[in-house]
């Protein structure tokens, strides 16, 4: 029978390996981390890690999927698929959660077994010295450790649970379908590994300048440095997904494949100039193509100031003392020291600038009574080149300054993305506390003409990412679903939307005979009411193409259910049924933007399949009207950066509709 030991026991039959095997724990970035749980009980990673640590940390890199997972016994069996590093001698990984630890609501074995169902898919990462296995594992959003002592009959090997790793989210917390092609890239070489053909790409020339932060002398390894680890959380600018690439070479590998250059501390000067002719001519060609250089810092001596090669006006970097004030001298600068922070004169860290400019720079802001730049930009043929005198030396002065960086960051993406001819659209979709299908179809409608179409689901009912959106979904049963679910704050938030140019397309509501739906998130009377599936309908002089385009849709192909009557005669109806008594589609403009609220029931899988058609007619016609009745550039007024969410432009293909089930991911995580 299985012995269950805790996971100090582990620890324990780990530390007996040869001298070799326990040295082993201390020269390799993982086996440190997983050596320190010898010694700590609570044995977190606390140390932010890039990705790139744990690839060359580890010997090898499976993907498996679960299987045998038992929720009494707490094991489960990961059936290893694919090497991604390294041969393994491993086909199953057998998995003994049972021993893992228990600390409060951070970590225990009924936790990670929450996060373990049968078919999801898993990485597990591990070193392997002699016969010892140090090992993270990531599935459903959760890393993980686990260790296990080898033997020769591999079937009898148990890799034990230790603990959740609570601070590994900092590296990576999306889904393992995503982590699986980031670290596919990531080991053949590629540039920004994992990121989407429609991300801003930002090359960082960082590290040569500053120390990495935290870095372990004794082991030989180092993380990025607090610039790089700082900037990276930037992933997401109005919708518009952002991926990062440090490089420590000056010579710039990749940097036609770039958007933004953003030059870190001391990468130009640092006792002496650094950038050869060859890669300031490189630099020049790039932002004369269109590319945004960003120049954070540089560092001067009085006997050699820092060279101006890499722009194509002068400038002169100076020496100076450090200082953190700063004034505003062009009202072109409050987008970048208000959007999309606050940042006031005393906040930043500053320390060598720039003088004798020439007049082409557009100053921003200066220090040293006028005398010194703090920020200035020069637009140069299609490009941009934007100068500061920040100082990114360490963990505090980056701490102090990345509400600047960000913002930096923030315009940069903006420029970029105004040049384009026809900008996204974006659509957020309450939607998946009701329906577990209606998103998957939504988000594969990923363009209308020359508009990609852009999607973030949200269960919050509070729509904290409202301001960013053109167009908001409500799905199936997130208005009502046995009672009515919006407050009144979302109510206005909702309103305020549509009067400021805003789409809202409204399905599925549900009510009963004793309580019809409330409708204070529309301007107007309009009364939700219960009635019985139905599947017909008839269009109105009003529907024009809202049938016919891109798909044609007769009576009997929709599936209707409760729906909306007692409507105000501001409304336009667009098709009814029920001998006209109830609205099956109808439109209501209001200010500068418009409601769509429609009777479709998105509840299974067979609705949301025969709904599909109209749901990409519905998406057409709003973004049809976006086009039609504002600039889709300018788009809504102060619109915010986007949170960290979790950003679709296209769901990973599941079982749902075209999507085939035999695909390796067909099975989601929750």
């Amino acid at each position: 029978m299985e012995d269950w030991k805790d996971g100090r026991e582990v620890c324990r039959q780990i530390m007996k390996g040869t001298p070799t095997n326990r040295y082993f724990l201390t020269i390799i970035t993982l086996g440190l981390l997983l050596f320190s749980f010898c010694l700590r009980a609570e044995a977190f990673i606390q140390r932010e890690y890039t990705l790139k640590e744990v690839l060359s940390a580890s010997t090898n890199i499976v993907f498996g999927r679960l299987t045998s997972v038992d929720k009494k016994r707490m094991r489960a069996i990961v059936e290893v698929q694919e090497n991604l590093k390294g041969t393994s001698d491993f086909k199953r990984i057998k998995m003994n959660i049972a021993v893992g630890q228990t600390q409060g609501k951070l970590t225990s074995p009924r936790m990670m077994m929450e996060r373990l169902e049968n078919g999801l898919p898993i990485l597990v990462f591990y070193q392997k010295e002699g016969n010892n296995i140090a090992a993270l594992g990531y599935v459903s959003k959760t890393w993980f450790q686990l260790f296990a002592a080898d033997q020769p009959n591999r079937d009898r090997v148990w890799w034990r649970h230790t603990h959740i790793e609570v601070y590994m989210h900092r590296t990576f917390n999306g889904t393992t379908e995503r982590l699986y092609e980031i670290v596919k890239d990531a080991l053949i070489g590629k540039m920004w590994p994992g990121a989407s053909p429609d991300a801003v790409k930002v090359l960082v020339l960082t590290g040569n300048g500053a120390k990495p932060v935290l870095s372990d002398e004794s082991t030989g390894t180092a993380s990025a440095t607090a610039e790089f680890l700082a900037l990276k959380k930037f992933n997401e600018v109005n919708w518009n997904s952002v991926a990062y690439q440090e490089t420590r070479d000056r010579r710039l590998p990749g940097l036609e494949d770039a958007d933004i250059l953003w030059i870190g501390q001391r990468e130009i000067g640092d006792n002496g100039y650094h950038l050869s002719k060859d890669t300031e001519d490189r630099i020049k060609r790039f932002v004369k193509k269109g590319g945004v250089v960003i120049l954070s810092s540089q560092d001067s001596d009085p006997e050699k100031p820092c060279g101006d090669g890499w722009s194509p006006e002068p400038i002169l970097g100076v020496d100076g003392q450090r200082k953190s004030d700063f004034q505003i001298v062009n009202p072109s600068a409050e987008s970048l020291f208000h959007k999309p922070n606050f940042i006031k004169s005393g906040q930043i860290v500053m320390d060598d600038t720039w003088t004798n400019w020439s007049t082409k720079y557009t100053v921003l802001a200066t220090t040293n009574s006028g005398k010194d730049i703090a920020l200035a930009m020069l637009k140069w043929r299609r490009g941009l080149y934007l100068i500061t005198a920040l100082q990114n030396a360490t963990e505090q002065d980056v701490k102090a300054n990345a509400p600047l960086m960000e913002n930096l960051i923030y315009f940069a993406v903006n420029h970029l993305k105004l040049r384009t001819k026809e900008p996204p659209v974006n659509v957020l979709a309450l939607t998946g506390n009701v329906s577990k299908f209606e998103f998957y179809a939504l988000a594969r409608f990923d363009k209308v003409g020359e508009h990609e179409i852009r999607y973030i689901q949200t269960k919050d009912r509070r729509l904290p990412k409202l301001d960013g959106a053109d167009i908001l979904w409500i799905g199936q049963g997130e208005i009502s679903e046995e009672k009515y679910l919006l407050d009144k704050s979302v109510e206005r938030k909702i309103r305020d939307f549509v009067k400021k140019g805003g789409v809202t397309v409204v399905v599925g509501q549900d009510s009963d005979h004793k309580r019809p739906c409330e409708t204070g998130w529309i301007t107007r009377r309009l009364v939700g009411v219960e009635r019985n599936s139905r599947r017909d309908f008839r269009p109105t002089q009003k529907a024009g193409d809202l049938f016919r385009r891109p798909n044609t849709i007769k009576s009997g192909q929709l599936h209707i259910d409760d729906t909306w009557t007692d409507w105000d005669k501001r409304f336009d109806i667009l098709a009814t049924t029920n001998s006209g008594k109830d609205i099956v589609v109808a439109t209501l403009k209001e200010g500068k933007g418009m409601y769509i609220v429609t009777g479709i029931q998105n509840e299974t899988e067979e609705d949301v399949k025969a709904n599909a058609p109209l749901m990409e007619n519905l998406i057409h016609f709003a973004v049809n009207h976006l086009s039609r009745y504002r600039d889709v550039v300018s788009r809504l007024p102060n619109r915010k950066l986007m949170g960290k969410g979790e950003r679709v432009s296209k769901p990973s293909p599941g079982r749902f509709l075209a999507f085939p089930s035999a695909n390796k991911f067909s099975n989601r995580e929750p």
